[in-house]
């Protein structure tokens, strides 16, 4: 739940007057790594002490082992220029993740947002022929519907880091949904309206 600038009380979201004070205030435009949130709001959020070590260390863990893998596999790309650009955007995920765990395990300002935007880019999870997409990083909990050549439901668990981009790739149509990433992002949204 976002505050009153000028008396710090608890308004509803989206308006642009107080009702306590009666202050009248344009809503801000936040970009989407932006916390909505002042340092003091952010530092007065519910949120129980174990949540900010388990997310940074997942954060930086993960980030150490998907940039491991990419090392280890990095003499074994293909598909030329693409591949490599792959390769650099999939290092550059887990940089900002093992940024975000950094700034999660200082409680630095603006931590609740990006780990919020960190954890909201592990949802979807998408295998096709055409365009594949899988993140992970610190672990997973997905479950996911095939829906050719055969008609399958199905989960996986995982703790560790997992990255897939891909094009025109054989290979079955695949939808899912990481739960624990949707779990951690919508608490996380939560938290920072004041309902966590």
């Amino acid at each position: 739940m976002p505050y009153c600038p000028v008396c710090t009380a608890k308004v509803t979201l989206n308006v642009k007057d107080c009702e306590s004070c009666g202050a009248v205030f344009l809503l801000p435009n936040h970009g989407l790594f932006e916390s909505r949130l002042t340092e003091e709001q952010e530092a007065a959020l519910a949120i129980p002490k174990p949540v900010p070590i388990v997310l940074g260390l997942l954060g930086i863990g993960g980030a150490a082992w998907g940039l491991m893998a990419i090392v280890a596999s990095a003499s074994r790309v293909k598909g030329g220029v693409l591949g490599i650009l792959i390769l650099a955007a999939m290092a550059a995920m887990y940089v900002f993740s093992g940024y975000c765990g950094v700034r999660t395990l200082q409680k630095k300002h603006g931590w609740v947002r990006l780990n919020q935007v960190l954890w909201a880019l592990q949802v979807p999870v998408l295998l096709s022929p055409l365009a594949s997409y899988s993140f992970s990083t610190g672990g997973l909990v997905t479950v996911w519907l095939q829906l050719h050549p055969t008609l399958l439901l199905g989960w996986n668990a995982w703790l560790g880091s997992i990255f897939t981009f891909n094009f025109f790739t054989p290979g079955p149509l695949t939808v899912g949904v990481n739960l624990l990433a949707l779990g951690i992002a919508y608490y996380l949204a939560r938290a920072q309206r004041g309902d966590a």
